[in-house]
């Protein structure tokens, strides 16, 4: 008996409900996504921030954040990250969703000059 004890110490998150893991989930994600906010470069402030977690696979879960940071000159600039989410390891962890953030600035780039864009 002490040793499975001792295994649920060590390990909750094998013994845990779906919704207990689902809730642990989403809390992860929302600080490993501030944590990924303060990587980036020049970082003041996070203004905004949401996590969409209304899917059941978390490889679905998306968010996003409004930073204020300084630019190279000293001034203060304002940007969106993407983030998108997945599980490792009886974890959620977040990162940057680059091709995103890539596609939403050709896509702006493309209507203020008129154009079609689509991501291919």
């Amino acid at each position: 008996m002490a040793e499975v004890e001792r295994e649920r110490a060590e390990h909750p998150e094998k013994y845990e409900s779906a919704t207990g893991r689902q809730l642990r989930y989403r809390d992860e994600a929302e600080a490993a996504m501030l944590k990924e906010c303060s990587n980036y470069v020049g970082f003041t402030r996070v203004l905004d921030h949401y996590v969409l977690t209304s899917d059941i696979s978390v490889s679905n879960w998306t968010g996003s954040a409004t930073i204020d940071f300084i630019n190279k000159v000293g001034g203060v600039e304002r940007t969106n990250l993407l983030f998108m989410c997945f599980e490792a390891d009886h974890h959620c962890l977040v990162i940057l969703d680059e091709a995103a953030m890539w596609n939403r600035l050709m896509k702006h780039e493309a209507e203020a000059d008129g154009r079609q864009w689509s991501p291919r």
